[in-house]
């Protein structure tokens, strides 16, 4: 899509290590677009360059919501480091894998109260109470998981 509109980008993932200090280099530049993998880029701050402290610093987007909450406050932090200024903003699609494992179909309908079928809406803040609760729903059972190996090789 960026390269379709010729939007200049680098994308930064856990597999190109000797470039990556370059990318988070220039990902605090004005103007500059960088997508990063869920595991690219830990551990390091991207430092503001000239002027983007004033336009707002720098924005995270995501393209999804993860399994885990811990990683989405990691990726929504990036956003204002050091005191600096910044924002987030998460886009998710009902087809998005988290959303098909724990949210009712987005073509379900119910009965108004004159006995008519109706489609539901759904509200953001019905999506963000879902989504915590998918999160919520996996990170017990990853935990049942983990504690069941520790147990197993105690």
């Amino acid at each position: 899509m960026l390269k379709r509109g010729n939007i200049k980008h680098n994308v930064l993932n856990a597999k190109l290590h000797q470039k990556e200090a370059e990318i988070v280099l220039e990902a605090g530049q004005a103007g500059t677009v960088t997508i990063a993998t869920n595991m690219a880029g830990r551990g390091t701050d991207i430092k503001l360059g000239k002027g983007v402290k004033e336009a707002g610093g720098l924005a995270i987007i995501g393209t999804e919501r993860h399994e885990s909450r811990r990683v989405d406050r990691q990726l929504r932090g990036r956003a204002g480091r050091q005191g600096d200024p910044g924002s987030s903003q998460f886009f998710v699609s009902l087809e998005d894998d988290l959303m098909r494992m724990f949210w009712f179909r987005p073509d379900s309908e119910d009965h108004g109260p004159d006995g008519n079928r109706r489609r539901r809406g759904h509200s953001a803040f019905k999506i963000s109470n879902s989504i915590e609760r998918a999160q919520k729903k996996v990170e017990e059972t990853t935990l049942v998981s983990v504690k069941g190996c520790w147990n197993m090789m105690m």
